[in-house]
């Protein structure tokens, strides 16, 4: 098993909805949008990337976004911190309710220039909430620009947490792992799983020890 080079971030299952056109609108003058959308469980955003940063957000179910840096988990207390451009898809595990901010890079230079799980303080869940009820055209002078400040305020006092798991850069261990977070349920012992990926279980044994 190899990992595919048109294709950083591995194998993912059933494609879920698409990308939301949210990140990728450069208007200034909204500095945050709000999108939220329902995932079915064990479906895959395709692999893609936005103009604006993120704040990936369950607000009920498990997900992992992958990145071609590692896999980041996060329970419905937590975020992710995506900065923009970067490439990465979405994972859910058991139904999702997705809320994702889409954040000018500009507006919250302070964030890292790297993925980062965020808490997600009970205040900040419900400003997500409400903020996905917002138009795409929201009054950024009036109560929903009043809000999506507020917002901004929470973003930049937010701490980071550590559910990292960095990918393997060799390609055969990384399509590996990848493959075994795809299906968790595989029964093959180390052998079988080495001759599938293209080496022998000892040299899989010391790239994963590296």
């Amino acid at each position: 098993m190899t990992k595919n080079s048109s294709n950083p971030t591995g194998p993912h299952p059933e494609t879920g909805p698409p990308p939301s056109e949210q990140g990728d609108n450069p208007d200034p003058s909204r500095p945050v949008l709000a999108d939220f959308r329902d995932i079915p469980p064990s479906r895959s955003s395709p692999p893609h990337r936005h103009l604006r940063a993120q704040i990936v957000h369950a607000s009920a179910g498990v997900m992992t976004i992958t990145t071609p840096d590692g896999i980041w988990v996060t329970p419905p207390h937590l975020a992710l911190w995506v900065p923009a451009m970067t490439l990465h898809h979405v994972r859910a595990y058991g139904r999702l309710s997705l809320k994702t901010l889409y954040i000018l890079p500009g507006a919250a230079p302070h964030m890292p220039s790297s993925c980062r799980v965020v808490p997600v303080s009970p205040l900040l869940r419900e400003l997500i909430i409400h903020a996905c009820t917002f138009p795409r055209d929201y009054d950024p002078h009036g109560p929903d620009g009043r809000i999506m400040a507020v917002i901004l305020d929470q973003v930049r006092v937010l701490p980071t947490a550590s559910l990292y798991l960095p990918m393997p850069r060799d390609p055969r261990l990384s399509g590996l792992c990848l493959h075994l977070l795809d299906d968790p349920g595989d029964r093959r012992t180390l052998p079988e799983l080495a001759l599938s990926a293209g080496a022998g279980d000892r040299t899989l044994l010391r790239l994963f020890l590296k």
